[in-house]
């Protein structure tokens, strides 16, 4: 029998029959982004993310070291700018009997956000597509949430309704997820049972702000941010106009 297939039985058997949550185990999944999903060479590199998780609650982390935000031209007469944003930690914690989620995450300007939020407000809607990945079969589910339509592949088999990011809410594991523009994507990449491995909400300080006011708090400090980089380019001198792309675009879209 192939070991990948065994292994997710023995994780499906661990899960089902756990009756204490403390007992458990923590299934850690690995997902990336590849540089190609990410609208004509805005990233470096590949993102990369890890989800550890139980039937109660997860830990989301972005492993990204540095974002980076660059004109891209070709023409000799043109300046070219490329702007890092800085060491980002940012992470989402779930609690899925609570239905709550805390985001992590730090902004262009070096400001700490503690953002309060649901846990899967989405509705699903299951497909009767399939196929298999890494020898998981998985069905596909389509939803809009939040301003983005998203297709998720998820494995029935893997009895945990969550997935990358905020994304869940599912009959089983999400193994892959994207929206119509794919500019959110999540691919799978591996998984595994770990020992002894608590999942636990990070000490991390911060101001705690509602969603909503995170995403115009951010807006206006990315505007605020390269504003002040035009500026002080412009004050020392030369006969040329800054023309920027920003590209700055937000996962979420709240009415």
């Amino acid at each position: 029998m192939n070991k990948v297939i065994l292994s997710l039985l023995l994780l499906i058997f661990s899960i089902l029959f756990a009756t204490d949550s403390s007992a458990q185990p923590v299934i850690e999944v690995e997902y990336y982004r590849p540089l190609d999903a990410a609208d004509g060479g805005y990233l470096e590199g590949n993102f990369s993310y890890r989800l550890h998780c139980n039937s109660r609650e997860s830990l989301f982390v972005f492993l990204t070291q540095d974002d980076i935000a660059s004109d891209q031209r070709n023409n000799p007469g043109q300046l070219s700018l490329t702007i890092w944003l800085g060491d980002k930690e940012h992470w989402i914690y779930k609690d899925l009997p609570g239905k709550m989620l805390t985001e992590f995450q730090i902004s262009i300007q070096e400001n700490k956000y503690l953002i309060e939020d649901e846990v899967h407000p989405m509705q699903w809607e299951i497909t009767p597509e399939t196929k298999v990945i890494q020898g998981m079969p998985v069905k596909k589910a389509r939803c809009e949430h939040r301003g983005r339509h998203y297709t998720a592949w998820f494995a029935p088999g893997i009895p945990l309704a969550n997935g990358p990011w905020k994304l869940g809410g599912l009959p089983g594991l999400i193994l892959e997820a994207y929206d119509d523009k794919k500019e959110v994507v999540f691919l799978f990449k591996a998984i595994r049972q770990l020992e002894r491995v608590p999942i636990s909400k990070p000490a991390s300080k911060g101001r705690k702000v509602s969603l909503t006011k995170f995403l115009d708090l951010n807006k206006k400090e990315t505007k605020q941010y390269f504003e002040f980089i035009e500026a002080r380019m412009k004050s020392n001198g030369g006969d040329f106009n800054i023309d920027f792309d920003l590209k700055y675009k937000s996962w979420e879209y709240l009415k």
